[in-house]
């Protein structure tokens, strides 16, 4: 019945996950399915009372069931598999600060990297990945902006293509000195991280396959004129590998990518929300990145779906 209702309202089917295990007895039950410009479909109720409305005047980027990055349109949810099953991916507003983040070396270099563009897929399916070649340790890329203190997360997409190597992210306050990042060993199976310099809040990366690993480093950043650095080799010798997608942003945690060319880029928050007014709801149960919540007994009469991967939500 679900299945022919989203067929019947032009909807995307996405997947059908879950569906043969869902609990008859709630009222309303979400897993993330199948969705349409602004609509995202409830298994339960089994008509459009349950169905919950999406916000966001920005396009916006998903990992699709391929593994490989996917720009949604405008109010369109984006059910995600960075985990490999799908999640629905709330986010909050973020600005990619680089200007380019993909012909990185229009960016401010110092040293002597170059690039051979459309050289390598990409980790979205494209001919879009570029060899970055550098000879020294300090070769960088450091595109420059007006920082306001606090976290900056910086993310690039790196690709082991046989040879091992180090390279690395940091901050870098031009007033001050002040400097706070983190090497990242790449290796065929993983990337590890060591302290540099003042340290680093948080690291961490996900392997989006074929060699290809998306590498966050989250650090301070103080007040004034600060470079967010990537250095392809943290020591000094000869090294080329495939790189992808640069992105600098405020806060601690690396989001979706944003794509840029020229101009920093904004990607607007996931506001999805149901109106409860008509349902009888008496408790509210949420999984989050895989883990159930404390049920909600106290009910909204519009219930907001938080940030973060969403696997199922389940009204009694």
């Amino acid at each position: 019945r679900f299945i022919d209702r989203v067929a019947l309202d032009g909807g995307t089917l996405d997947n059908q996950i879950g569906l043969s295990n869902v609990d008859e007895t709630a009222v309303l039950t979400l897993i993330p399915t199948a969705y349409k410009e602004r609509i995202l479909y409830c298994i339960l109720p089994e008509n459009a009372s349950g169905d919950f409305d999406v916000s966001r005047n920005s396009i916006a980027t998903r990992i699709d069931s391929s593994g490989e990055i996917e720009e949604m349109a405008v109010n369109i949810p984006r059910i995600n598999y960075s985990t490999g099953t799908p999640t629905l991916l709330v986010e909050p507003q973020r600005t990619n600060l680089t200007e380019w983040s993909e012909t990185l070396g229009n960016n401010r270099i110092s040293g002597a990297i170059s690039f051979a563009y459309n050289s390598v897929m990409s980790p979205d399916g494209d001919l879009n990945g570029a060899t970055v070649s550098v000879i020294s340790g300090n070769d960088r890329i450091q595109p420059d902006f007006a920082a306001i203190g606090g976290d900056l997360t910086i993310s690039i997409f790196l690709k082991h293509d046989g040879t091992d190597f180090t390279t690395q992210i940091n901050t870098f306050n031009t007033g001050t000195g002040t400097l706070f990042g983190a090497r990242a060993s790449v290796t065929s199976t993983g990337v590890t991280f060591t302290s540099f310099s003042s340290g680093f809040d948080d690291a961490g990366f996900t392997n989006y396959g074929s060699g290809w690993f998306r590498i966050f480093v989250s650090c301070q950043s103080t007040t004034g004129t600060t470079f967010a650095q990537w250095r392809p080799s943290s020591i000094t010798t000869t090294i080329s590998y495939p790189c992808f997608g640069f992105q600098v942003e405020a806060g601690n945690t690396a989001s979706s990518y944003i794509r840029t060319a020229g101009a920093i880029a904004t990607r607007l928050a996931d506001d999805i929300s149901v109106d409860l007014t008509s349902l009888s709801i008496s408790s509210i149960t949420e999984t989050i990145d895989g883990v159930e919540q404390t049920p909600i007994t106290s009910i909204p009469s519009t219930y907001t779906i938080p940030q973060g991967n969403i696997n199922k939500i389940t009204m009694i």
